[in-house]
């Protein structure tokens, strides 16, 4: 039932999302303090990228039923090749075609020239296929497909739910429009600091480390990582790099830490 629930959840926010996000598209640029000059182009580049949210919703929600489902490398396989083919896409459709020369051969590579339309158009192709291909997967499965299972909300399942996930939600909220406060800061201060920022925005992405738990249907014979204590890590280290010392003064060295690996106590 559980399943069947956040299909209908999916279809539902994405196709909110979709309409919500594609509309204020035009005006993500002026809430951000982006130059009038490229406010058109930067409209576009964002009503393209949000045109997908329905793919993109399926992504991380089958996503995360396939992971409490005991099925991890399936959605990290999806990710990758979704990065890939967005990152060929980008390179085939950002570009005019050209000549280039490699171990002393020359050849044409084909390109659109799409620019900046290109990247979006990348972006969003890439999300098509994701959300394609985790909803194939998981109408497949045999423990959690939602085939032959009816959408009709179960309120008895959806309330606790909702009592957890709506202070989230305002929470990832508030995190974003601070977010778009702050960059319409920088975005301010001209082309250099926004360069800048987004660079350093990109780095920083690359150390997050996301975590994700989804409570299933107790009728279902499946346990959940909330309701299953913890006897085991698959990752029990984290590091960390930098930091203040007591003085004040910069740490430059990596420290390596221990979540809880000798007491195996639950994490939920």
């Amino acid at each position: 039932m559980l399943i069947s629930i956040n299909l209908g959840y999916c279809l539902v926010a994405g196709i909110f999302a979709t309409i919500v996000c594609t509309a204020v598209s035009g005006m993500v640029p002026v809430w951000m303090q982006v130059d009038p000059a490229v406010q058109e182009l930067a409209g576009t580049y964002f009503f393209i990228l949000y045109l997908p949210m329905l793919f993109r919703s399926a992504s991380i929600l089958f996503g995360t039923v396939l992971r409490a489902a005991g099925d991890t490398k399936t959605p990290m396989r999806v990710g990758i090749i979704v990065n890939c083919i967005n990152i060929v896409l980008n390179f085939l459709l950002i570009y005019d075609t050209r000549t280039v020369s490699l171990l002393g051969l020359r050849f044409a590579i084909p390109g659109a020239g799409w620019g900046v339309t290109g990247a979006a158009a990348a972006s969003a192709l890439s999300y098509v296929w994701g959300g394609i291909h985790i909803t194939w997967v998981l109408w497949r499965h045999p423990l959690v497909s939602p085939k032959g299972m009816s959408l009709k909300p179960d309120m008895s399942i959806l309330r606790p739910c909702v009592k957890i996930a709506f202070p989230n939600m305002l929470q990832r909220f508030g995190t974003s429009l601070g977010y778009v406060v702050f960059a319409a800061m920088i975005n301010s201060l001209g082309e250099v600091a926004t360069a800048a920022h987004t660079i350093a925005n990109t780095v920083e992405s690359a150390f997050y480390i996301p975590a994700w738990a989804t409570p299933l249907d107790r009728n279902s014979g499946m346990a959940s990582r909330i309701d299953k204590p913890v006897t085991s890590w698959e990752c029990p280290y984290i590091f960390l790099f930098g930091g203040t010392a007591a003085d004040g003064s910069l740490i430059p060295g990596v420290t390596r830490g221990v979540i809880n690996r000798f007491t195996f106590k639950p994490i939920y």
